[in-house]
């Protein structure tokens, strides 16, 4: 179980990282822009930055 759990924390750490929530994917290289488009986080933050708030 903790095995499991030093893994998930990588790979999230990575999910995170390549997600564009915290660099923006146009300052990456090309060949990990090309990776974010297998990164399901990438399009969850994209849909949120493109929600407009009204108050």
């Amino acid at each position: 179980m903790q095995q499991t759990m030093f893994v998930m924390v990588f790979f999230i750490l990575v999910f995170m990282l390549m997600s564009g929530l915290l660099t923006p994917i146009s300052s990456m290289p090309e060949w990990a822009q090309v990776i974010t488009w297998l990164n399901p986080p990438r399009y969850f933050i994209e849909m949120m930055r493109g929600v407009e708030v009204y108050g």
